[in-house]
């Protein structure tokens, strides 16, 4: 437990000083024919969070110390006989366990003296933000319009609008040929996106595709450290919408595997796979398909 503890809070270190641009509300479609011609649509929200964002700045604002919220281990530190008795048997135990009134003023003491290094991070953090968009300011409303306005200007991105708390509607078409992977998005200013849906031709003519980001839970790894660093925020729920929508996959190709709920059922141009993004979908959409 301990060992996990050290672990998730380095990778959650890496995570909190990241740009994260997820799904929120979308409804997303992929056609790919045999000759490897493609198009790929994508309509609904982008969300985008760093810690010099506005969402994230509402989902980490400094909270008064918890009392409730605190846990202790070992053995707790009191005169009475009884402890006193069982104490060289509990200093070994690792079980969590309330906190005495000395031991809470003393966390309190700590939080407190915490505060303005806290604050010095938050501040730090923000700054390793905005370099990584660019140097633009996430937390600034008019910037993140600008960022829509060149962002429009891209191939594929038929419109985009900023409505508040770096929340983007968005309407994106982008056709072509599978000569070389496709990744969506991909944003000039931005250096570090989990990609919502990637299409690669790994080897023998073939095309996998993976959506990474289309799905609001997953087996541990970086998505449930995420989660936990959301946790960790006090609220931060709230402030970051979770993806919910469709992802589908229609073709003329050879469906080699896919782990859809239903499979493949045909349709006037082929063959369609259809993934719901929801609270009990919890695998990401995949697909291989021979051209």
């Amino acid at each position: 437990m301990k060992l996990f503890r050290i672990v998730a809070a380095g990778a959650l270190a890496l995570l909190a000083a990241a740009c994260l641009l997820t799904p929120g509300r979308f409804d997303a479609s992929l056609d790919v024919r045999k000759d490897g011609s493609f198009t790929y649509k994508y309509a609904g929200e982008l969300v985008f969070v760093s810690p010099g964002s506005a969402a994230a700045a509402a989902a980490t604002e400094e909270e008064p110390f918890d009392p409730e919220g605190q846990i202790c281990t070992g053995a707790a530190a009191d005169d009475s006989l009884e402890a006193e008795a069982d104490a060289e048997a509990d200093a070994a135990s690792d079980e969590p366990r309330d906190c005495t009134p000395a031991e809470l003023a003393e966390k309190r003491k700590e939080y407190e003296a915490g505060a303005a290094e806290r604050a010095a991070k938050k501040k730090q953090e923000a700054e390793v933000a905005k370099q990584m968009f660019g140097g633009m300011d996430p937390s600034d409303p008019k910037t993140m319009e600008e960022f829509a306005r060149r962002l429009q200007g891209n191939a594929g991105w038929k419109s985009v609008r900023h409505k508040g708390n770096g929340v983007f509607d968005v309407q994106y078409e982008l056709s072509g040929r599978l000569d070389h992977d496709f990744v969506f998005p991909v944003f000039p200013e931005v250096d570090m996106v989990i990609p919502f849906v990637k299409v690669g031709r790994p080897s023998g003519n073939r095309v996998r595709i993976v959506a990474p980001a289309f799905v609001q839970s997953s087996d541990g790894g970086l998505k449930a450290l995420g989660a936990a660093m959301q946790g960790q925020a006090g609220g931060a729920d709230a402030a970051l919408k979770k993806p919910e929508g469709t992802f589908t996959l229609t073709t003329d190709s050879e469906i080699l595997t896919n782990n859809t709920r239903d499979g493949p059922a045909r349709s006037t141009t082929g063959k369609t796979l259809k993934w719901t993004v929801g609270p009990l979908d919890t695998n990401r959409p995949e697909a291989l398909l021979q051209l």
